[in-house]
């Protein structure tokens, strides 16, 4: 594990310290007794070192798919918070393409949203993991009524991640004014979409759309409305 974490910051070649970041991720994901044995290594706390230093795109990827897996041992999420580990993944998205953006929203909402992954924490590091929450779920909000990006399969993991921090911790998620006029408007083209009458094939966005309004009123508004909401649907089929 010291070798390949040392070729992913010597190697010059690209190819190279992506495929390093690969073998450490594959070897760690889900493997806990190799993650038991690696945490004295300090795999998170170094990958996330080349992760601010990383120019590559392709190689950034890979460390976060390394990150994600080193992350489940035992003290992994007390090691990336004690490294300010939400600090250097927020710079990457920030400054990302959309498929970085999509990583960070799927590391996010695995390794901190779902509540299974929070079940033996301390009350020192819940908080740590709240203030991360609520770093996330803004960035996110900002993101997407930003229209930061146009992949629809990357708004969709950031989505996801949005969506399960509101489920799971919503006093982590205040719902922002700016965010709240996106989803509306979201909501809005569908119904157009669907009056419109094209078939789905011409909507490659559909899907999408009718995840926003599933959850549009659930989630980021108001109940009451969404069962206005869901009875206009039904009007609509």
């Amino acid at each position: 594990m010291q070798t390949l974490l040392e070729l992913t910051a010597s190697n010059p070649a690209s190819e190279s310290r992506a495929l390093a970041a690969t073998i450490i991720g594959s070897a760690l994901r889900n493997n806990y007794p190799a993650l038991e044995t690696s945490s004295s290594v300090e795999v998170v706390t170094k990958v996330l070192d080349r992760l601010e230093v990383e120019a590559d795109t392709t190689v950034r990827q890979r460390l976060i798919f390394a990150l994600a897996s080193a992350i489940h041992g035992k003290n992994g999420r007390k090691e990336y918070l004690d490294h300010n580990g939400g600090s250097i993944l927020r710079q990457l998205f920030a400054s990302g393409d959309a498929s970085t953006k999509a990583r960070c929203g799927t590391f996010v909402e695995d390794s901190f949203a779902n509540e299974d992954m929070n079940a033996y924490r301390s009350d020192d590091l819940n908080t740590k993991i709240q203030n991360e929450l609520s770093a996330w779920a803004g960035l996110f909000q900002d993101s997407l009524s930003k229209n930061e990006v146009a992949a629809i399969s990357s708004k969709e993991k950031i989505f996801s991640a949005l969506a399960t921090i509101r489920k799971n911790y919503p006093l982590c998620c205040p719902v922002k004014d700016n965010f709240r006029s996106w989803i509306a408007e979201a909501v809005d083209h569908r119904s157009r979409l669907i009056a419109s009458g094209q078939n789905h094939d011409e909507m490659p966005d559909i899907e999408f759309l009718n995840q926003l309004s599933a959850v549009r009123h659930t989630l980021f508004g108001n109940p009451k409305a969404g069962r206005k909401a869901f009875d206009a649907s039904h009007d609509e089929l």
